[in-house]
């Protein structure tokens, strides 16, 4: 039997990783890495492949769950990445994913992380800010000047998306979202105002807090949220949809789509290509450094993953990360 390392294994489809022991990933092949992990970040993707409701099939079981984190390269099968080198990576080889000891990954998605930043900085800006960076910069092709609405901005995804909006020049950010707490937050963090959801009319809202009609809609929600966002745009607006955390389909009128020329672009982070990506999360991780964009981060020990699985669902408002 082989050298096993401590894991979040997925022995059943619908149900949290255990903590438990897996294969340690094998040398790695032409255009891998071998590292070493510092810590893998928990993201909703990780759910939706748990449950088998993601737009890509699960992984088959038994797998190790995680696709991101920030590591040591222990071993490379590229001239471009050398052992030592420490990295941002977010495509493991299954089944060896990163909530693990150590990870497979491709190395065309490596980053290299400088030793002085935070490794949990480093994660939370990855999956969940490259989503947000790319639907409003690459997806929405956001002009300065224009009014952008976050919808579910007290999530990761939308903190970081209310972050951006400001750093790129939207002149009105309007933060989305059920918890007044953390909506209050968020004008910390660049928003100009706020709507909160179910609490009157959500399009007259969203119109009242834009000054207007809005020109982008980042949508993490789906569902009456983003119908009513849809109502508020102006013409030539954007809705760029990446996330179904109010619901998976939501109803369009067509004299509402029509009538103003709108565009839904839909996102998804595995779809963008890869030259993106990389611009998005150096981007990110600049401003990250200099603490002009902030993220909340919570590291929780890898014995802790079911606990913390379920919190992910829930939604924590911050970014969980398991340390191995």
């Amino acid at each position: 039997m082989g050298e096993r390392i401590p894991a979040a294994v997925m022995h059943e489809y619908g149900k949290p990783p255990q903590f438990d022991s897996f294969d340690a990933p094998p040398a790695p092949a032409e255009g891998q890495l071998l590292v070493e992990v510092e810590l893998g970040g928990l993201n909703p993707v990780d759910i939706a492949f748990s449950e088998q409701r993601y737009v890509v099939p699960s992984p088959p079981l038994p797998y190790v769950a995680g696709i991101e984190a920030v590591g040591r390269v222990s071993a490379s099968a590229t001239p471009e990445i050398a052992p030592g080198a420490r990295v941002y990576v977010d495509v493991p080889v299954v089944p060896h994913g990163t909530f693990a000891a150590a990870t497979l990954a491709y190395a065309a998605t490596a980053i290299p992380i400088p030793e002085e930043v935070d490794a949990g900085l480093a994660c939370a800006v990855g999956i969940a800010g490259v989503a947000a960076f790319v639907s409003l910069e690459h997806r929405a092709r956001l002009n300065p000047g224009e009014k952008v609405v976050v919808l579910g901005a007290t999530g990761v995804v939308g903190s970081i998306a209310l972050q951006a909006a400001r750093l790129l020049g939207a002149s009105a950010i309007v933060a989305v979202g059920r918890d007044r707490g953390r909506l209050r937050a968020a004008r910390e963090l660049g928003a100009t105002a706020s709507a909160e959801i179910g609490e009157g009319d959500l399009t007259e809202a969203i119109r009242e807090a834009s000054g207007g009609p809005a020109d982008v809609v980042i949508d993490t929600l789906c569902g009456a949220p983003a119908e009513a966002a849809l109502e508020a745009l102006a013409i030539g607006g954007r809705l760029v949809q990446l996330g179904r955390s109010a619901a998976e389909t939501m109803q369009l009128r067509s004299a509402t789509v029509r009538g103003r020329a709108l565009s839904i672009i839909g996102h998804t982070n595995g779809l963008t290509p890869p030259d993106v990506r990389r611009r998005a999360y150096e981007w990110l991780l600049a401003r990250a450094s200099t603490g002009e964009l902030r993220v909340e981060v919570e590291r929780v020990p890898l014995s802790g993953v079911a606990e913390a699985w379920v919190r992910q669902k829930a939604s924590p408002g911050h970014k969980l990360v398991l340390v191995p």
